[in-house]
């Protein structure tokens, strides 16, 4: 996946951060469905986006803050989910 960060207001520029978002088929929840794993990575993307754009980071930090944080919040939701830097 590729996630396109836009810094805004003041520098309205696109960070684009290349992830890959690995979550196990079974974890100690349970069977982890295609569509939830879907549905859980797009609303912690969305929720870190938030959170991160706006922090001034030079274009590799932001991308780091946002893996850093996509795995915590998409872990809340998905215990044992990792995400990688791609290359």
């Amino acid at each position: 996946m590729v996630i396109n960060l836009v810094r805004m207001p003041n520098d309205p520029t696109v960070v684009s951060c290349a992830l890959s978002v690995e979550v196990p088929e079974v974890n100690k929840d349970g069977k982890v469905t295609d569509g939830f794993a879907q549905r859980a990575a797009a609303m912690a993307a969305d929720e870190v986006a938030a959170r991160v754009a706006g922090q001034g980071l030079l274009a590799a930090e932001l991308c780091e803050s946002f893996r850093r944080e996509m795995l915590r919040e998409l872990d809340l939701l998905i215990a044992g989910a990792r995400i990688r830097r791609m290359l």
